[in-house]
């Protein structure tokens, strides 16, 4: 019980800490009790490895250093969001860990490689899913046959575009050589979500099957995997 409340102390921490969220590029921060939840249900899944991670707003790939002796590998965008990183990284002694800043527009740099991958990626609520499909075309090539990784989306039977949007996004991932293998639907919150308040996301895990090359996405410039 106490390492749980240890948990929850440091994503509150965190919480305050972190940048805020970049509305523009669909950065909706997870709350600190979700957080917090969110590292006890990785335990099982990342304990140990060495995670990818598309972008870290919320913070978690510190959780995961600290508490399941993650190696975080981070590929981020947004230069606030290494530097907090990086800052909280060496104030938790989380010293085996990647930062690179990267453009999920250009394909991942052939070194980037990991045990597993860890992604909350745009919504795209409005073209099907595409930065979501975006980021699994990036990251899937990265981890190992036989690896499961988790993808963070939200399913909600109210919002027809979350079924559209998942139903588009889990074919895309078998072209990527990735399969579903267990869903914990509705488990995380998130500080401000305007457009949809109360929102609830879930843990999608991805089970890699095979090595092969899904079919680039188009017109991926400017704002379009935000929308």
């Amino acid at each position: 019980m106490s390492q749980n409340r240890d948990i929850l102390c440091s994503a509150l921490e965190l919480n305050k800490l972190r940048p805020e969220a970049d509305m523009s590029i669909e950065q909706y921060l997870m709350t600190s009790e979700s957080m917090a939840r969110q590292v006890d249900m990785m335990r099982p899944v990342l304990n140990g490895k060495k995670v990818l991670f598309l972008g870290d707003d919320d913070h978690l790939s510190v959780l995961f250093g600290k508490y399941l002796n993650v190696s975080p590998v981070v590929v981020e965008y947004d230069a606030r969001i290494r530097r907090s990183l990086r800052d909280n990284y060496a104030k938790n002694n989380i010293n085996s860990y990647i930062i690179e800043e990267y453009d999920a527009r250009n394909a991942l740099p052939q070194h980037i490689k990991a045990d597993a991958f860890y992604i909350n990626p745009p919504y795209s609520s409005k073209n099907r899913g595409k930065g979501a499909k975006v980021w699994l075309s990036r990251v899937a090539g990265a981890v190992p046959v036989g690896s499961v990784s988790v993808l963070v989306y939200p399913i909600d039977e109210d919002l027809q575009w979350t079924l559209d949007c998942t139903h588009e996004i889990l074919q895309y991932a078998y072209d990527c050589g990735l399969m579903v293998a267990n869903i914990d639907k509705d488990v995380h919150t998130y500080g401000h979500l305007p457009k949809d308040p109360g929102l609830l996301s879930s843990n999608i895990y991805l089970y890699k099957y095979k090595d092969c090359v899904a079919k680039e996405n188009e017109d991926i410039d400017g704002g379009s995997l935000y929308r």
